[in-house]
């Protein structure tokens, strides 16, 4: 179930749609012979799949451009369910029942990763919290170390000149 969310999670992401058409991509093309590219996968999935940029060539070159397609998966779902409405009521309790059940699914995962998206607000904001603890602290530090290094300077200047106003006055006393 986790491997499912994270799978979602990251499919609703810029970088894990473009992975999405990536692998797509080179498992629908035979080198040489079929290539597909697609330029971008959008939308919120699955419900809905954008495909921006599809191009399918062959070895005489590309022979078909879609600039802009989509998949509107709960239009078809709901179109499906019609039909099947009209087919009699054993298939439409069946369909019914599962239809039923995948929603539900689907309700569940959009609330699992809604609560996986709250846990990572959480977790940014504690890491941010911790930063900026880090970053007093390492300022402090700096100013600690600036102070001790002011009055060592002072110290060893104080000694500088003790010894050369004792350096000055023996001179003065053996002239």
């Amino acid at each position: 179930v986790v491997a499912v969310l994270a799978v979602f999670a990251v499919l609703r992401t810029e970088a894990g749609r473009d992975w999405l058409a990536a692998t797509i991509s080179d498992a629908a093309s035979t080198p040489g012979q079929m290539e597909l590219r697609i330029g971008a996968i959008d939308g919120p999935l699955p419900g809905s799949i954008g495909v921006r940029d599809l191009q399918v060539a062959d070895a005489d070159g590309v022979w078909l451009t879609l600039e802009r397609a989509r998949l509107d998966l709960e239009r078809a779902f709901e179109s499906e369910k019609e039909a099947l409405n009209m087919m009699g009521d054993d298939i439409h309790f069946t369909f019914a029942h599962y239809a039923d059940t995948v929603r539900m699914k689907r309700q569940d995962l959009d609330e699992r990763e809604a609560e996986m998206e709250r846990n990572i607000e959480r977790a940014k904001d504690s890491l941010m919290e911790t930063f900026t603890e880090l970053k007093k602290y390492e300022m402090t530090q700096e100013e600690r170390d600036r102070i001790e290094a002011e009055e060592r300077l002072f110290k060893e200047n104080a000694a500088m000149d003790a010894i050369g106003l004792e350096a000055f006055r023996r001179k003065q006393s053996e002239e």
